[in-house]
């Protein structure tokens, strides 16, 4: 009854001792933390088992994990292990616990039985001093005594070598260290992570030991923490330290190593004990997942757009900080639900994105989506969803992921294509409205011209007609011309030729070339300039240009017997130009845009002199490489609009001036008689331009259809001049103009390149040939007659 009582009270004192050391750990947390949390049981079970025995101290072992689990191991009172560091600290924890509960008892009885062993010599030395004659059997039982004592420390050297051999095997190194540092006790484990063996380093000191394999710097602070440990008593502990020895195949080694201080039972310190556990896996695995995470980040941070992740579980959506950039909000900014984001969307585009969802519950791998969802600013962005389902093996969906970008920028790109194909079409239609015009009034005079050969209409008439064909050739060059310099400005072809001019004598010329028109439609015209010259630098063809458009524009959108009013005074340091009409007038949202390239208001494109929608786009590109900027301003439809031109009043200096010819008079020859040969496979072309160069300027013409008549004939014709057309079969005219440069007797003439080529690249090519000067069809017939008299302006 007394031995139960006993182990009854052994156990009591086990609980006590397990709530001190509680009590101590939870003093010790707010400085621990979640590091140590079995750093007082250690000492518990020892005690434990020192006082009662393996069972009071495997009892103080179970209870101290399960109330240091329940208190100070992640996550906090509940009995659950999350991390597997703290899996390897529980292992270790009652490994080591057992083996000083086991050491403990092993002492004990071994102590116990010595004390039994001592007592039982006493008395039976008592019985040889009392009872001297039975000395024999005294004798006996002595070497009895002898030989259980023997037996005895056998057994205390087998049990001491059994702690060896735990000791020794332990995956876990352990070194032992007196007060001086001196290695008492290393085990192989040990060892191994400084490269050494356990006889390498017992009996040295830490310093001795570990010189050579540490770097001295690290060794210093190494041997500093040991005399720390044992001077306060303070365990330390690393997690996942880096060793500085490399692994058998030269990799990085990361070892978990802790220090306590041990203490001798009878009182007193005995050394530090360390500890060392191989965690390089470990470390790689955290390093493998923190590299993944990161290549996550990365990739998710280089898409143009938002990825997602749905748990279907939790009904939690995790969104990257692409939402930021897609809808103006930071992913923590807005619920982590589905059903926020569903909320977003368009109420037109919900039924088709259930569908998609539906169709991947359905088995689907991935659905593509495309819908309007509304941003921070309340405005709808046209998205494209792309996403997949997580599947298990029981093809259960766990989660959705995927991937959700802007297609806004894509949208309206193609709804510009879309508006831009639908102005092509207008302006085509335009472009065919215009020139069908013009070749109508051309076959209505050539027709009266035909009945007044017959001597049916008058010559009255005739030169009527006559000179509305003319007006409608020009006409039809002008367009053509326009649609040229749009495309050389674009290309940046066109270079100002700036000579000093006088704006005002501009105006009155741009006015002069427009008053047919306007006296045709009876436009009232007034005109407002300055009675004084307004001097400036600027290409004054391009200016006239400007003027000149600016001036058709109002002709054509005023109605018949309108008022057209120009104007220009001097405003501080500009010139200012206007040009106003009470015609048609500008609808508000077209004045934005009045002066884009082939842009026509859709209200007025039936009208009977639209123009195709290029004459204010180049004047506008025109004024502003002059340095100047130019304005529309309309109050509406039926209101009239007004133009107006600034330019700068200084420009940049003043380029060489091109020499002006002198006009060559009409209906006159030239002083001088050539021989001329025209080349063209067009031979009504070729007649037309032959009877041209006869009849009106004397000169000695033949005609060749083709390359190689061309070659014969200037062997036997000798021309001065050869009027070649490029595009011809077989052989064309660069080709003709090369080899006729090749014949030292041709290689003065004078080559004139006469096409409807007139693009850069083919005035290279002829350029290229030896051609001197490429005009362009149809070619004024005064700036042709100038050129073969010998002038330079064409």
């Amino acid at each position: 009854m007394a031995v139960s009582r006993q182990r009854i009270s052994h156990y009591l004192i086990a609980i006590g001792i397990v709530v001190l050391a509680t009590l101590i750990r939870l003093a010790l947390d707010p400085l621990l933390g979640e590091r140590g949390p079995f750093l007082t049981y250690f000492v518990a079970i020892g005690l434990s088992a020192w006082i009662g025995g393996a069972g009071p101290g495997l009892f103080t072992l179970v209870l101290g994990g399960l109330t240091a689990d329940f208190l100070f191991i992640p996550p906090r009172f509940s009995l659950g292990i999350m991390k597997i560091e703290s899996q390897i600290g529980f292992c270790i924890y009652f490994f080591t616990g057992s083996i000083l509960a086991l050491l403990a008892e092993s002492q004990l009885r071994a102590r116990a039985s010595a004390e039994r062993s001592a007592r039982q010599a006493i008395e039976r030395q008592s019985q040889l001093e009392v009872e001297i004659a039975r000395r024999i059997e005294v004798e006996k039982e002595r070497e009895t005594l002898l030989a259980e004592q023997a037996r005895i420390r056998a057994l205390a050297e087998e049990q001491s070598a059994t702690v060896a051999s735990l000791f020794e095997q332990s995956p876990i190194g352990i070194v032992l260290l007196d007060k001086d540092l001196r290695h008492q006790k290393v085990n192989t484990q040990a060892a191994a992570l400084i490269g050494r063996t356990p006889a390498d380093m017992i009996g040295r000191t830490f310093r001795e030991a570990h010189q050579g394999s540490i770097p001295d710097e690290e060794l210093v602070t190494l041997e500093a923490l040991y005399r720390r440990t044992i001077e306060t008593g303070d365990p330390f502990t690393v997690k996942g330290w880096p060793s500085s020895i490399p692994g058998p195949d030269g990799s990085k080694v990361y070892v978990d190593w802790s220090l306590r201080r041990v203490e001798r039972p009878e009182g007193g310190i005995l050394g530090v004990l360390g500890t060392y556990i191989d965690v390089t896996e470990e470390v790689e695995r955290g390093e493998a997942l923190r590299k993944s995470e990161e290549l996550f980040r990365l990739a998710a941070e280089a898409v143009d757009g938002l990825i997602y992740e749905a748990d279907l579980t939790t009904g939690r959506v995790e969104r990257t900080r692409g939402m930021f950039q897609l809808l103006g909000y930071q992913p923590d900014e807005v619920p982590p639900t589905a059903e926020w984001w569903f909320e977003q969307v368009h109420p037109d585009d919900r039924p088709n994105l259930l569908k998609k969802r539906e169709q991947l519950r359905d088995g689907a791998e991935r659905v593509v989506t495309e819908y309007r969802v509304r941003d921070c600013n309340g405005h709808y962005v046209h998205v494209v969803d792309r996403s997949i389902a997580d599947r298990r093996e029981n093809d259960r969906i766990e989660r959705y992921v995927g991937c959700t970008q802007d297609l806004t920028e894509i949208r309206e790109a193609e709804e510009a294509l879309r508006e831009a194909d639908r102005r092509k079409d207008e302006f085509l239609a335009v472009l065919a409205h215009e020139i069908r015009n013009p070749l109508a009034s051309i076959r209505n005079s050539l027709r009266l011209m035909h009945q007044t050969e017959a001597g049916t209409i008058g010559l009255t008439e005739f030169e009527a007609d006559r000179t509305m064909a003319e007006r409608q050739v020009a006409h039809l060059a002008r367009l053509i011309d326009d649609l040229m310099d749009i495309s050389r400005i674009g290309r940046g072809l066109i270079e100002l030729r700036r000579e000093p001019i006088d704006l005002t004598c501009i105006l009155r010329r741009a006015i002069d070339a427009a008053r047919p028109p306007l006296e045709e439609r009876g436009h009232q015209l007034t005109i407002a300039l300055p009675d004084q010259p307004v001097f400036m630098q600027a290409d004054p063809t391009r200016l006239e240009q400007v003027f000149g458009n600016l001036l058709n524009n109002a002709t054509k959108y005023t109605s018949p017997g309108g008022l057209i009013r120009v104007s220009a005074e001097v405003v501080g340091d500009e010139r200012a130009v206007q040009v106003a009409d009470n015609g048609l007038g500008i609808e508000p949202e077209m004045l934005p845009r009045v002066f884009g390239m082939f842009v026509q208001d859709g209200k007025h494109i039936g009208h009977a002199q639209g123009g195709l929608g290029i004459g204010l786009g180049l004047s506008r590109r025109l004024v502003e490489m002059h340095g100047g900027r130019i304005t529309a301003a309309s109050e509406g439809p039926g209101r009239g609009s007004e133009f107006e031109v600034r330019l700068p009043l200084t420009a940049p200096a003043q380029a060489s001036k091109t020499p002006t010819a002198p006009e060559l008079p009409a209906n006159s020859t030239l002083p001088v008689r050539r021989r001329i040969l025209v080349v063209d496979d067009n031979e009504a072309i070729a007649l037309s331009l032959s009877r041209l160069l006869t009849r009106i300027y004397g000169q000695e013409v033949r005609i060749a259809l083709d390359g190689p008549s061309a070659l014969k004939m200037a062997d036997e014709f000798r021309p001065e001049i050869v009027l070649l057309d490029i595009g011809m079969p077989e052989m064309d005219g660069c080709e003709v103009a090369r080899r006729l440069r090749a014949k030292p007797e041709f290689a003065e003439i004078l080559l004139v390149a006469l096409t409807g080529w007139g693009q850069e690249a083919d005035r290279k090519r002829s350029e290229a040939a030896g051609i001197n000067h490429h005009l362009v069809k149809p070619v004024d017939p005064d700036a042709l007659g100038e050129l073969i008299a010998g002038m330079v302006k064409v």
